[in-house]
């Protein structure tokens, strides 16, 4: 279901940036609060913008996120991480600095190169508006480097929770949370 919010001029649209502000005024009532929106800009004959507000699906926003772990950290379709990432994606690691979409790439591989048969198990799911909760952990043998501890041969698992937030369906936002400290027990490098 798309919501105009009106014809917009291009000096206004410049102001704006986005779409983003706007629909902080124009949120859909529902019984429970609010409904989230994502924004669309279109440029219409004579050169007018409508801002669009497309109706967030929980289940679609699902759906993309377990194709993240079924498809790109499970099958190491790193293609496909490139096409779910929106350009300004942010990553937020707990205890590290965030990073945008290239470094998530690239740690993505990085994990890829130290464990060549991960395996990600998705245990829970819950969506709501824009986010997705999941609660997921993995198994894999450390054959290469891995935050600076070289291969020991060990099958290491760990456990995490992932909130996802979805735009235009793609990935613009991530928080993780893990146990990091359990996987370097489990490759020996703490006890």
């Amino acid at each position: 279901m798309l919501v105009s919010c009106g014809l917009l001029d291009l000096q206004q649209v410049i102001q704006a940036a986005d779409c983003d502000r706007i629909a902080a005024s124009i949120i859909e009532p529902t019984a429970s609060g609010a409904r989230a929106h994502n924004e669309k800009m279109t440029l219409r004959a004579g050169g007018e913008f409508r801002c669009q507000h497309v109706r967030v699906d929980p289940a679609e926003n699902k759906a993309l996120v377990r194709r993240y772990y079924d498809e790109v950290l499970t099958g190491r379709d790193r293609k496909l991480l490139a096409r779910l990432l929106d350009p300004a994606f942010v990553s937020h690691v707990s205890g590290g600095p965030d990073a945008g979409a290239e470094a998530y790439a690239a740690a993505v591989a990085a994990t890829h190169a130290a464990f060549p048969d991960l395996a990600v198990t998705v245990h829970d799911q819950v969506a709501e508006d824009d986010k997705v909760v999941t609660r997921w952990s993995a198994t894999g043998t450390h054959t290469g480097d891995f935050a600076g501890v070289p291969a020991t041969g060990r099958v290491v698992t760990v456990s995490g929770i992932h909130i996802h937030r979805i735009r235009h369906g793609r990935l613009i936002e991530h928080w993780e949370e893990l146990n990091l400290l359990g996987v370097l027990r489990q490759l020996g490098v703490m006890s």
